[in-house]
Parts: structure tokens; sequence; C-alpha cells
């Protein structure tokens, strides 16, 4: 026997939470399909005011954390960004205030048995 669309979409939202709070993206892709076909099946369903009503908050939940991994990835991506040019040479100043690249030199310590 099947879930009733409710059910497995409540279920399917849970879910999807439980990936976002972990950080697990490849387990949102194997949801989101899943997830369509429900909502298809629940609008065929004619759910009452109060389940729209909960299932519009889980969605919100979702929705939000959501927005907040994305920024989350996104300052990553500034911050490795940011280290790359370190890497490469550090911005700074002169003493006449233009800017000036100072270079950056890799280590060279020898380790020795």
């Amino acid at each position: 026997m099947t879930a009733s669309p409710t059910a497995e979409l409540k279920g399917l939202l849970d879910d999807e939470k439980v990936a976002l709070l972990a950080g697990d993206y490849e387990k949102l892709t194997q949801i989101a399909a899943r997830k369509q076909t429900c909502m298809t099946r629940l609008a065929a369903a004619a759910p009452s005011s109060a389940t729209l009503r909960d299932l519009k908050a889980r969605l919100q939940t979702n929705q939000d954390l959501t927005a907040s991994a994305l920024r989350g990835v996104q300052a990553a991506k500034a911050r490795w960004a940011e280290l790359e040019k370190v890497r490469d040479g550090l911005t700074t100043y002169d003493l006449s205030g233009k800017v000036a690249v100072v270079p950056t030199q890799q280590s060279r310590v020898q380790k020795k048995a």
C-alpha cells in the first residue's frame, strides 16, 4: 500500500531538512525528483487548508535552510579565492599610497630524518 501524498511529502520534506542540515547535497537531488512527483499527486488529492498550511511551513523552513546553505557555499568560495590571491602575492599599499603586490615565497623547509 502506498502512503498518502500528504504523508509522503511530509516525509520527503523531513528528509530534505535533514540533508540540508547535514550538507548532503547529493541526497537533495534524489529528493527533488520524488518531491515533484509527490506534489503532482497531492494536487489531485485536494488536501485541506490545515494540511496545506503545515506543508507551507515545512517548505518555508527548507527554503530558508537552502538559502543559508547557498550563502555558506558562496562565502566558502569567496574565502577560497582570497586564499588563492594570498598564495600568489599579498596586495598592500606602498609608502606613496599606491597598490603594491608583495610576492609570497613558498617555504623551502627541508625535513631531515
